[in-house]
């Protein structure tokens, strides 16, 4: 049985193609923070980029979750706590979290800066 290099080359790409959508279709994102607007869960906003390149870990609780405000707005950003985290992807604790101990670990908001992206400040 002869094949064609041609043929070949359009079976290679049918079988690549077949396989970047089967790993797009079980890539499963791992949400580990959700925004809320107004009380409201939200897909989207525009600092989403920039939120998903901070570690978020020196922020989160261990055993609660954390929300924290976007200053002047309605939004808020909601952290999955440590332990959630761990149940759901069986990722370990890191030793950057916190309990929850506000003496510790002061009030904290996201300060949304030109060009979309958050930084944290520290409120009284």
């Amino acid at each position: 049985m002869k094949i064609s290099v041609k043929k070949a080359g359009v079976y290679f790409l049918s079988f690549l193609a077949f396989l970047m959508i089967s790993v797009g279709c079980h890539a499963q994102s791992k949400a580990h923070f959700r925004i809320l607007e107004n009380g409201n869960e939200v897909a989207t906003a525009p600092f989403l980029e920039s939120l998903e390149t901070i570690n978020l870990d020196y922020l989160r609780f261990i055993d609660e979750r954390r929300t924290i405000p976007v200053e002047n707005t309605a939004w808020i950003v909601e952290l999955f706590s440590a332990n959630e985290l761990l149940t759901l992807y069986n990722k370990p604790v890191s030793p950057m979290n916190t309990p929850r101990n506000e003496a510790v670990f002061p009030n904290q908001v996201f300060v949304l800066s030109p060009g979309n992206t958050l930084k944290t400040k520290i409120i009284d």
